[in-house]
This record gives C-alpha cells, structure tokens and sequence, in this order.
C-alpha cells in the first residue's frame, strides 16, 4: 500500500508536494525515481534541491516555485541546465549536491557495475540518496548502502491525456 498518492501534479505543485513527502520520508533516505523517459524525474530532483536548500514554509515554497516557474518562460526550454544548475547525470552517473547524492542507473546494463560506482566513497553525512532507475538493483543497492538507510520509492507517471499532468506516489521499499 502506497505511503502517498498525489494525482494531477503540475510542475507548480512540486514544492508543495515535497514539503509534505518530507513528513512521509525518514533520512537518511534512499529514494529509488522510477518513471517513463520524460516523466519528470529529473524535474522532481530539481526541485527537491530547492526545497532541500531551503525548507520554508509552503508560502515561501509556493513563491519560489513561482520564480523558477517564471523564469523558465524566459528560456529555451530545451535548455534544461539553464534551470537551475541540477543536471541529471546520465553520463557522469552520479552528483553530489552537499548532503544530497543523485544518481542516474539508466545505462547501467547489468548488476555487477554497480560495484563501479564506488558508492560507499559517496555515502559519509548524506541524508539523501536519489536514485533514477535504481529499484531493479534495489538488492544490490540495499547490500552497498546498508541498514542506516530507509529505502522509498517514488512512482512518476503521465495522466493519459493530460501531458502536464503527472500521478506520483511514495512506497516504502524492504
């Protein structure tokens, strides 16, 4: 049974959202992103730094979500490390924002590269690790990261006919 069901989110609401996916969610924290190509994962990321960064109220939240929302329409929207400077890391497979780990497991193709990442050099004072497409290695990663960790997943996914629509939902993962 889902921890969280938030449907029809729109870019907008995300702070909101992760301010109450904060009261769900116990750190130090493995959040496993899953979610078709596009879905937003990487968005969520980026505000979840925000909301990481500055933890305010939901009217501050709200305000800033406002300012970023603002901004973009200034800007080539295909040019995504122009928002904010959040980036996924599809190719370097793993960033570090202060006590934040971010990493992106898509090209991993199989289990015993994970061993590669070196994972372990990264986890000393983080409260977060957020995995894209990590929940098909979870055993793998629950054996490298260990027991101070929860571990979460959170579910992106498209509202069928609503493309700035999205359905997210938080599980805990054993």
């Amino acid at each position: 049974m889902a921890l969280k069901i938030w449907k029809k989110v729109l870019e907008s609401d995300l702070l909101n959202l992760l301010s109450e996916l904060r009261e769900n969610v116990q750190s130090p924290a493995v959040l496993f992103l899953e979610g078709d190509l596009g879905a937003g994962k990487t968005t969520f990321i980026k505000y979840f730094f925000i909301d990481h960064e500055h933890l305010g109220s939901a009217s501050a939240n709200a305000s800033m979500a406002n300012d970023i929302l603002s901004k973009k329409e200034h800007q080539n929207l295909s040019d995504k490390k122009n928002f904010l400077e959040v980036s996924s890391p599809s190719y370097s497979l793993i960033n570090e924002y202060g006590d934040v780990l971010h990493g992106d497991l898509y090209r991993i193709e199989k289990k015993e590269e994970l061993v590669h990442l070196e994972l372990p050099m990264y986890l000393e004072d983080k409260q977060f690790v957020l995995l894209e497409w990590g929940l098909r290695y979870k055993w793998q990663i629950q054996n490298i990261v260990g027991d101070e960790f929860k571990y979460y997943q959170i579910s992106i996914e498209f509202v069928q006919g609503q493309p700035l629509y999205r359905n997210i939902t938080l599980d805990k993962v054993d």
